[in-house]
């Protein structure tokens, strides 16, 4: 595993929540350090200013990503909620990279979420907003904030958006296929037991078999030794050890027998996580 895919697989391992609230402490930190420095940096002339409503908003809304995946839209109410207050109250809030960046969240987050009617209407929702505020914010003129709220907010948020179901239809997909891989499991195990069944039913049969030969051989070797008995004793000690031989072959083929039913059972559970082992 090369470091690209360590680093992916430590990402994935840490707790949902906690992904969420490291997400919207970056975004707010952003938002802070752009509203305090980097704004008046990129543009001296800029007419707003950042207040305290400002900062208030920007944390509303930030933080209100740290529940997006417990309860998305209670979430998604109070910090959308925070941009109409900020495009009502004209803040500079809405020209702040970290409320791009919170955007961008929650269009991701509503496409992979929700079903197709939702997420499209969750994305109506965001482009709207952000229109509004492009809107109502007309210093820089009505054609550069058409500009970027046409065309700029609409490629980046189309993109995020189709991000969004495209890992909406990977998770699907996984999902499924965890699905299939566990009816595999299931039916391999099926099959296994099925097969240990089949095989100890033909040991039975093959026990039951040498057991009646062994039992019939006894008794015409037991009538044999009766009638010789009355005629000869001399021939009747023989068919005595005819009979023992017997008796002894008949309990070694029987116990050989058996011990194939204990190695069949014993076989069974190493071949079942065997064949776990290589669908996993």
């Amino acid at each position: 595993m090369g470091a690209p895919e360590a680093m992916l697989d430590r990402v994935r391992r840490v707790p949902g929540f906690a992904f969420d609230a490291a997400l919207a402490l970056a975004a707010l930190l952003v938002s802070i350090l752009d509203l305090a420095f980097w704004l008046r940096v990129r543009d001296p002339q800029f007419p707003g200013h950042a207040n305290a409503l400002a900062y208030a908003i920007l944390s509303v809304s930030a933080g209100a990503l740290a529940f997006r995946r417990r309860n998305l839209w209670t979430a998604w109410a109070v910090s959308r909620l925070a941009v109409v207050i900020a495009v009502l109250a004209h803040t500079v809030y809405l020209e702040d990279v970290g409320v791009h960046i919170v955007i961008v969240i929650w269009v991701f987050t509503i496409a992979e979420q929700s079903s197709l009617p939702v997420a499209i209407g969750g994305g109506i929702a965001e482009y709207t907003l952000v229109i509004a505020g492009s809107w109502s914010e007309q210093d820089f003129g009505v054609f550069f904030y058409l500009f970027i709220g046409v065309f700029y907010f609409a490629g980046l948020l189309g993109l995020v958006w189709w991000a969004g179901r495209a890992s909406r239809r990977r998770k699907k997909l996984i999902s499924e296929l965890e699905a299939q891989m566990e009816e595999l499991r299931t039916e391999q195990e099926r099959l296994a037991r099925d097969a240990v069944a089949v095989e100890r039913g033909r040991i039975a049969r093959e026990l039951h078999s040498l057991v009646m030969q062994g039992i019939e051989g006894i008794a015409h070797e037991t009538a044999s030794a009766r009638m010789e008995l009355a005629a000869d004793s001399g021939l009747a000690s023989k068919s005595i050890e005819s009979i023992e031989a017997t008796g002894r072959s008949a309990l070694v083929e029987m116990g050989r027998v058996l011990s194939l039913m204990e190695t069949t059972d014993d076989a069974a559970v190493p071949s079942l996580a065997a064949t776990s082992e290589g669908t996993a």
